[in-house]
């Protein structure tokens, strides 16, 4: 069935590149009328539906007019004209951005008519950049976005720059998983699901065996091996990590997922950290630093400072996500996904994800919509599956074993299928970008335990209730 489709993709694609190459070297010039449907049905092998559908992405395009009793013809304005690139924005430093090029160059070469233009933008200042360059009147068609970013658009009232968009009209058959159009949605959808990633631990096979793992099923399973693998030299200094962790807004919320805790009350707006799920999760993940002293103290919320130590081979077990594991895949230690993830209460861990969004007043809206449909398509998705480790949001491509690499991919690679039923968007915490990154800040100093957890969720639940928290703090 896989190949038939990609028999007739071809066919597709080929009028449609045939007939636009046509009018670009002028052999159909203004005025010109193309062969009939049945001509080209029977040219190219492609039933009449087909063949009419395609010349109505034409028509929509302003390329050609249907005159009635005669014919699809090339529209008289048309001819050698300058054309408007269609501009997609992306991060520079993403393991996805050289498979983007290379996808976007393959798409322009079956669409001469468009000139896409793909913009590199650092991660840090990505969404200051894209702003700025909106209120320019410069704003990019097509943009490649965060989850996070997504929510720092809706905190900042912004998120009407995205154009509203249709699960039924851009995924029509419902071929993405489902779990990741809640990552880009604001009452509205405004991005469509492009790559995701759970969050994961990895782990270095020539220091844990895979049978330790079996009993990497709760909180004191994980200190255990944790306390199993870290190693010290005669005077006391740790030379091995058995465990690392980074404080990160993407790490440290899921030991509050797994052990039943929010941070408002039950009445939904009040501020509740002080409650004792949540002391004892802080707790868990001090004891593994200090008390313990299993997981190396990183006082910055930057997750590389773990990786960096585990492609260094100075950390057995890791907290990561399936982004990173393109680095992990290219620097030669000995790693592996390891097929369980720690509990307490319940199980739970946090779900990151990328995007595909349209600018609000892009020019190029129809042709922006295909070029997202041709980027959650088989043949895109599968590209992104066998260039890394990244997951494509395409379900049939993801779960697909047998485009599994072994020289690329971890032999758990598709463990993310057990994972999903309980991942969830950062956002389910219920608390916004700013809030979030205020609360941070709020932890510091119980980040270098200088303050108790529960001493530090008493202080910052009395501030909230009397200063900067006084809305709904979602």
């Amino acid at each position: 069935m896989l190949k038939k489709r990609n028999e007739f993709q071809e066919r597709y694609s080929k009028l449609r590149h045939d007939l636009l190459q046509e009018m670009k070297d002028g052999k159909l010039g203004p005025g010109d009328y193309l062969l009939s449907e049945r001509e080209l049905s029977d040219k190219y092998n492609l039933s009449h539906m087909s063949v009419r559908k395609l010349l109505a992405e034409l028509k929509n395009d302003n390329l050609i007019e249907k005159i009635p009793g005669k014919g699809n013809r090339v529209q008289l304005s048309a001819g050698p004209r300058e054309i408007a690139p269609l501009r997609v924005a992306c991060y520079a430093d993403s393991h996805e951005r050289d498979t983007l090029s290379r996808l976007l160059a393959a798409y322009q070469n079956e669409h001469p008519e468009l000139r896409i233009e793909l913009i590199p933008i650092a991660a840090g200042t990505y969404l200051d950049n894209l702003l700025s360059m909106t209120d320019n009147g410069e704003a990019p068609d097509l943009w490649v976005i965060s989850d996070q970013h997504f929510r720092w658009l809706i905190d900042r009232g912004r998120c009407d720059l995205l154009l509203p968009v249709s699960a039924k009209e851009l995924d029509p058959g419902r071929k993405l998983y489902s779990a990741l159009f809640d990552l880009f949605t604001d009452a509205k959808l405004r991005a469509v699901p492009f790559v995701f990633s759970p969050v994961v631990y990895c782990y270095n096979k020539d220091m844990i065996s895979e049978a330790e793992l079996d009993q990497l099923d709760n909180w004191r399973n994980l200190l255990i091996l944790a306390e199993r693998h870290t190693c010290k030299d005669e005077i006391g200094a740790i030379q091995q990590y058995g465990y690392g962790f980074s404080i990160s807004n993407h790490r440290w919320p899921m030991y509050l997922l797994q052990n039943g805790s929010s941070f408002f009350s039950g009445e939904g707006n009040a501020p509740f950290l002080s409650n004792p799920a949540t002391i004892e999760a802080f707790q868990f993940c001090l004891d593994l630093m200090y008390k313990y002293q299993v997981s190396p103290v990183f006082l910055q919320g930057n997750t590389r400072f773990v990786e960096n130590l585990f492609m260094k081979n100075k950390v057995a077990l890791i907290t990561s996500t399936y982004y990173f594991m393109n680095e992990f895949a290219k620097s030669g230690i000995n790693w592996d996904i390891a097929p369980h993830i720690p509990s307490h209460i319940r199980k739970g861990t946090l779900l990151l994800g990328a995007g595909l969004a349209i600018h609000s007043n892009s020019p190029s809206i129809p042709q922006a919509k295909r070029l997202i449909q041709f980027l959650i398509g088989s043949q895109a998705q599968t590209q992104l599956k066998l260039s890394g480790c990244t997951v494509p949001a395409r379900i049939s491509v993801a779960e697909d074993e047998s485009l599994h690499n072994p020289l690329l991919h971890p032999k758990h690679y598709h463990y993310f299928r057990d994972v999903l039923p309980y991942a969830k968007p950062v956002k389910e915490m219920n608390m916004n970008p700013s809030k979030m990154e205020k609360l941070q800040e709020e932890l510091f100093l119980m980040w270098m335990n200088m303050e108790k957890p529960e001493e530090a969720c008493k202080r910052i639940d009395a501030d909230w209730k009397t200063s900067w928290i006084s809305d709904s703090g979602t």
